[in-house]
Formats: structure tokens, C-alpha cells, sequence
């Protein structure tokens, strides 16, 4: 590996997890937005609150996005399994 290539190595290795954080936090975002999920922190401004939140946590955490993404997808189809079966 030349020296060039290895900056180039270490540049993306860098870059690549905060912007994979942005893409996460615009999924979480649209869906706070939507309603599909939501956060309740207890506070009089809890929806400027929980998105401020959610933002620091998905920049934090790497396992904290795709794990609220998980436990919604969960929620989502075990929802449509129910409302399936009450429609039969």
C-alpha cells in the first residue's frame, strides 16, 4: 500500500461513521416527524426535546439507531399481523 493510499484509507475510515450517523438521524428524524415513533422525555417541549435527543444519541451511539429502527420494525408488523387477523 503506498503512503497516498493510505491516507486515502484513513480519510474515509474517518469520515464514513458520522456520515452514516447523519443518514441514521434523518431516518429518525422523518420518523418522530411522522409519528411512527416517539420519545417522551417527561418535559413540557418534549418534541424539540426527543429530536435533540434522538440527534445526540444516533451521533453517540453507534448501536442506538438501528436498534430503535429494529424495535420498530417489530412494532410495525406485529401491528399488521394483528389488524390481518381481525380483518379475516
Amino acid at each position: 500500500m503506498t503512503n497516498e493510499e493510505r491516507r486515502s484509507y484513513v480519510f474515509f475510515s474517518a469520515c464514513l461513521p458520522p456520515l452514516v450517523a447523519v443518514c441514521f438521524m434523518g431516518v429518525i428524524y422523518v420518523m418522530l416527524l411522522t409519528g411512527m415513533i416517539s420519545i417522551n422525555l417527561g418535559l413540557a417541549d418534549t418534541n424539540n426535546a426527543s429530536t435533540w435527543v434522538a440527534a445526540f444519541l444516533c451521533g453517540f451511539s453507534e448501536k442506538f439507531a438501528p436498534s430503535l429502527l429494529a424495535l420498530t420494525e417489530g412494532t410495525l408488523s406485529s401491528s399488521k399481523k394483528h389488524s390481518a387477523k381481525a380483518e379475516s
